[in-house]
């Protein structure tokens, strides 16, 4: 019987190490998302390098100058030459980004020698260049750029100098640009029809169809200053409404986002709106995360804008274990196909683990427990089953994913831009302020990481009472038990403070970024489950023993009367 218990508590082990080595094998995380699953996605789509190269076959210089700044180790063999080839032959496209023929017919003629190799909206700043492109899109039919045009007359404007004033430029070139977007037919027909709309409210005076057409005008600026016309073009007929529009120019704005790595993964996404929520969504992990994914292609791309989620960097620990890396690679083919189903495999294999390992613990205990049969020692039982699970499972997942421990108020503004680096003169815009307060979740997690393992303290330590109380031994006895058991009852306490000082130092190393109401919690619930454990399990059951001992004393001490 012995050895038949050694086995099956050596198979619990077994099994519980090997369920614990595939939770933490399968490569599904909570808020990151594995590169391993990313690549194993992006195989055998577009890569970047692909879509350079069709670029170049195009003769669209502009994106692959972006596609190259984006990924400078990706260039193809003989792609340099190809590119200086097309730039000797055709001097504009170092201007205009590629095949171009509004811009081709306009500026036919003139020295290009004397101007500079810039974005789209600089060039169009000279007032004679600015005549030429008025004069020709006065020629249209086209009822939204005739709208655009006669946008210049207005006043009122908020961010932007009139046109008819000396620093009316910016605001002159963008409305060019805007009429040339148009009659070129740049714009999606949804947000042609809404842009024309908006303008015919703004002529008619209305305030919040001019604030709405100024927004758009800026998100348009802050365009023309970072690109040249193809790659301004492929990024504008991708934008579905003008929120979408006016919130790429507020990414643009942010000093971490690059906007060569921006286009390209639009571009190989096929997906501006995907782009923008993420990096809205991801404002720290965001840009370095879709600066990686341009490296294994189209798939991986999308795959991490569906998962909205940045990329997963192991802790050193993670990185020794070997047989992690081997089963993450195992398991990253199911991860990709079935990202909700490894999930949930995930946890299961966390928590039974750890199940089995409480079983393990808790068997001498149980075997007192069951021989008594009683329904609220067996609850007490499984209640510690569960418990130690759920410390073990969380345990585990905290320490292979430290960024659980990390949450960021996500704070975004509608459209929050430095003017400073575009016109100095439109500068005198003030951020506002949303009054979102970001609830805690790290407080939150650090309290129930607390709570639990207090409540498994506090089961072990019940059912250590009922261990005790069903032994068949004297009272007298089973109050020494008891008394020999007093420092485990204060383990709650102990436990407790050693979970503030430990936050404490985290907090004030910077460490972890969380609330000093969760240290102190920790002594709190220390305080109150001992509380409940001794007032309600332990004197109670010590006040019996000290009875029923004073009955047997009293018993064997009265005399017997012999008749």
């Amino acid at each position: 019987m012995k050895s038949r218990t050694i086995i099956l508590s050596i198979g619990s082990l077994l099994l519980a190490l090997l369920l614990l080595w595939v939770g933490m094998s399968i490569p599904r995380h909570f808020r990151a998302v594995s590169p391993l699953v990313l690549a194993e996605a992006g195989e055998d789509t577009m890569s970047l390098t692909a879509l350079a190269d069709d670029a170049l076959a195009r003769g669209q210089v502009g994106l692959v100058q972006l596609y190259w700044r984006a990924r400078p180790d990706d260039i193809r063999e003989g792609a340099r030459e190809r590119y200086q080839r097309l730039t000797r032959e055709h001097p504009l496209y170092n201007l205009t980004g590629g095949p171009s023929p509004y811009l081709e017919q306009l500026w036919a003629g003139e020295n290009l020698a004397d101007w500079r190799d810039q974005p789209i909206l600089p060039l169009l700043l000279p007032q004679a260049r600015r005549d030429d492109l008025r004069a020709f899109l006065q020629e249209s039919t086209n009822q939204t750029v005739e709208g655009f045009l006669e946008t210049g007359e207005l006043s009122g404007w908020q961010m932007f100098m009139p046109v008819y004033s000396a620093g009316g430029q910016p605001l002159d070139a963008t409305i060019l640009l805007a009429g040339l977007l148009e009659q070129a037919q740049v714009w999606n027909p949804e947000l042609s029809t809404e842009l024309r709309e908006v303008t015919q409210m703004a002529l008619m005076e209305d305030p919040q169809a001019l604030a709405e057409l100024e927004e758009t005008y800026f998100a348009l600026l802050t365009l023309g200053m970072r690109l040249k016309w193809v790659p301004l073009q492929q990024l504008v007929e991708r934008a579905p409404d003008l929120e979408t529009l006016q919130r790429l120019a507020v990414l643009l704005h942010q000093e971490e986002i690059d906007v060569a790595v921006l286009t390209s993964a639009v571009l190989l996404a096929d997906d501006l709106p995907g782009v923008v929520d993420y990096l809205e969504e991801n404002p720290q992990e965001g840009p370095q995360a879709l600066a990686t994914t341009l490296e294994w292609g189209r798939g991986a791309t999308q795959l991490l804008l569906r998962f909205d989620k940045g990329l997963y960097q192991p802790p050193a620990w993670v990185d020794r274990f070997s047989a992690l890396g081997e089963g993450a690679r195992k398991f990253k083919g199911f991860t990709e196909a079935r990202p909700s189903l490894a999930l949930f495999a995930k946890l299961c294999a966390l928590f039974g683990g750890g199940y089995l390992l409480a079983m393990l613990l808790l068997r001498p205990i149980e075997g007192s427990v069951g021989k008594r049969r009683t329904t609220f020692g067996r609850i007490l039982l499984e209640g510690g089953h569960f418990t130690i699970a759920l410390v073990v499972a969380v345990l585990l997942a905290v320490a292979a994913e430290p960024a659980l421990m990390n949450f960021q108020a996500n704070e975004n503004a509608r459209l929050t831009l430095n003017l400073n680096k575009i016109a100095p003169q439109l500068a005198n815009v003030t951020p506002t302020d949303n009054g979102f307060i970001m609830f805690d979740q790290v407080t939150l997690i650090i309290l129930l990481l607390f709570f639990v393992l207090q409540l498994a303290t506090f089961i072990y330590c019940v059912l250590k009472i009922r261990e005790i109380k069903g032994r068949n031994v004297p009272p007298e006895t089973k109050i020494r038990l008891l008394d020999n058991e007093e420092t485990l009852f204060d383990l709650g306490l102990y436990i407790g403070i050693a979970g503030t000082v430990s936050s404490l130092i985290l907090v004030v190393l910077k460490l972890v970024d969380a609330s000093l109401m969760a240290a102190y919690a920790s002594t709190l619930f220390g305080i109150i489950f001992v509380a409940l454990l001794k007032v309600f399990f332990l004197r109670p059951f010590r006040r019996g023993l000290i009875l029923e001992s004073q009955k047997i004393g009293h018993a064997i001490s009265t005399p017997v009367e012999t008749v």
